[in-house]
């Protein structure tokens, strides 16, 4: 199974990258990100309710074989709120940012209308909570999925190339007893499969069983929500300028042992001299990283600041440089709003 989404694999190598003017080393960082869905620190006692309609067995299931009309099959998908729920709840457990996870899997929706979307009545929801001795509710409102086989053949390659491709939609809604709002979410997620062959329909046969291959796909549309309801870790890309001056390359010596106070000092000291504006706006680019890296957002944006300023000054600074730091200089304001909503979602 191959899952499509909106994610990047980082190599963790260090490359350089030559420019006209200057060379940067490439890393990656551990960043904290925060949730789209905010919930109150005290709300610690979470609870899990299905509030889903089943997905019509003959709706979303396409065929499409080569050379023939495309069709529509039967596949039965009322289970598919259980596992995207299970598997979020699971997922939610590993990360203990609940005290407590219970999921009520008796399905509260008793509506058969699946595209009209019932939120949680208010009333309900403060007798759900008491019920279960719960904070805050996590409800599942409904999750549809489109899925479809296509076959096609490869001229060049002289076989029959087959594919299964789920969509899937959940949306979601966070309630707090006594409150007269919640927050809605809607999520997307895509799983595919492919199989090549020399024989037609043979593909067919080796893709996963259809039924199977939209559970997988409910689990992990379950997995990948957590992510927008908790805070969670990403990699990012940064640079640091390494050439042009030997205490910049200096400095590289002691981030490669992680000595970053060591890099920071001689750094420092080419910012006390007479060094050009361009080198110094590298130099303050590189301050910023390791602040970063340590954690301290705060001085790094004073640092990416200071390197616009020197930015200013310099007449002989060179694009790649500029657009470097600019970059940077951007990433760094997000991440400082987005510290602010962290303390918010971690109680800080």
């Amino acid at each position: 199974m191959k899952i499509l989404n909106g994610s990047k694999i980082l190599l963790m190598a260090v490359v350089l990258l030559a420019s006209s003017c200057s060379s940067m080393l490439y890393t990656s960082v551990d960043v904290l990100k925060p949730a789209r869905v905010t919930f109150d620190p005290k709300d610690t006692r979470l609870l899990i309710v299905n509030n889903s309609v089943p997905q019509p067995i003959d709706y979303g299931h396409r065929v499409q074989y080569f050379n023939e009309r495309p069709y529509l099959e039967t596949v039965n998908t009322d289970s598919l709120s259980l596992f995207a729920i299970e598997s979020l709840a699971e997922t939610l457990a590993e990360k203990e940012f609940f005290s407590t996870i219970t999921i009520h899997d008796q399905r509260v929706n008793n509506s058969k209308y699946f595209f009209t979307l019932t939120y949680l009545p208010f009333d309900t929801v403060n007798a759900l909570c008491d019920r279960f001795d719960s904070d805050v509710i996590l409800s599942l409102d409904r999750i549809k999925v489109s899925d479809k086989i296509d076959e096609y053949y490869l001229n060049e390659e002289f076989e029959y190339y087959t594919t299964l491709e789920a969509r899937y939609e959940t949306r979601w809604s966070v309630y707090v007893p006594e409150k007269s709002t919640f927050q809605a979410l809607t999520l997307n997620d895509t799983v595919f499969w492919d199989v090549r062959s020399p024989q037609r329909k043979q593909g067919v046969k080796a893709l996963p069983d259809r039924y199977n291959a939209l559970i997988d796909g409910a689990l992990y549309a379950g997995r990948n929500a957590v992510d927008k309801f908790i805070p969670y870790w990403t990699k990012a890309d940064r640079y640091f300028f390494t050439g042009g001056n030997k205490k910049l390359t200096q400095g590289m010596d002691s981030v490669t042992v992680r000595n970053w106070e060591g890099a920071i000092a001689v750094w420092n000291s080419i910012l006390e001299s007479n060094a050009s504006s361009s080198t110094k706006a590298k130099v303050s680019h590189n301050i910023a990283v390791v602040y970063e890296i340590q954690g301290d957002i705060e001085k790094a944006v004073e640092q990416i600041d200071k390197a616009l300023d020197y930015i200013t000054k310099s007449a002989m600074i060179d694009s790649d440089t500029t657009f470097t730091i600019l970059a940077y200089y951007d990433e760094l304001q997000k991440r400082k709003q987005e510290a602010e909503l962290l303390d918010k979602q971690l109680g800080d």
